[in-house]
């Protein structure tokens, strides 16, 4: 468990993979969610706008 997932209150939105939040994005212009606990960015790139 990182320091982030342990200061981060549990109503905060996160990825389930790489803990990214609306506030820190882990892809600063392109990451967005593509379900409830899933960023773009660890979607496998099937979520990813890169073009």
């Amino acid at each position: 468990m990182t320091n982030q997932e342990t200061t981060m209150p549990d109503n905060i939105r996160r990825c389930r993979n790489c803990g990214c939040t609306d506030d820190e994005a882990c892809w600063p212009f392109r990451c967005w969610w593509v379900d409830d606990d899933l960023c773009s960015g660890c979607d496998d790139g099937r979520g990813r706008d890169d073009e």
